[in-house]
């Protein structure tokens, strides 16, 4: 309960914070490789001008047959349009392209990091539909894909 509320807490900063960068003229996202470049000093091309978006994304998953197993993926969309290519390596904010966002909520936040690219086989799927998709089904969208031809 205790890290719940601390990340609540963190999360609510970050969106206290936000007003202030719609104001800055110069946003910059950092590219790291490895946490010895945070040691190192920085280099100007690793650097990539970005602008936060007021949007926030909605959470959605995707549910494929990938025949030998299912996938379930999660999709964010912005104004109805999918996000493609996002960063999810920054732990709280989400990058496409040169935009930056911030998740509609913390619980999104850790479904991402938690359901990103799980597999499930065949023989767990009713399971999983019960005690994982069910209870996400009244918050989250879930698109169900059976295998392409």
């Amino acid at each position: 309960d205790e890290q719940i509320a601390g990340a609540e807490q963190f999360f609510q900063l970050w969106e206290d914070a936000l007003p202030l960068l719609y104001q800055q003229a110069f946003v910059y996202r950092y590219r790291l490789h490895k946490p010895k470049d945070l040691r190192k000093r920085p280099v100007k091309s690793n650097m990539i001008r970005c602008r936060v978006s007021k949007d926030r994304p909605q959470l959605q998953f995707a549910l494929k047959n990938e025949g030998d197993y299912y996938r379930l993926k999660p999709e964010l969309f912005v104004r109805g349009q999918r996000l493609r290519q996002t960063d999810l390596s920054h732990s709280l904010l989400i990058c496409s392209g040169y935009t930056v966002y911030l998740p509609a909520s913390p619980r999104d936040l850790v479904l991402l990091e938690l359901l990103e690219n799980l597999c499930i086989f065949p023989e767990h799927l009713p399971d999983f539909e019960k005690e994982v998709l069910k209870p996400l089904a009244p918050t989250y969208r879930v698109n169900k894909f059976s295998r392409a031809g």
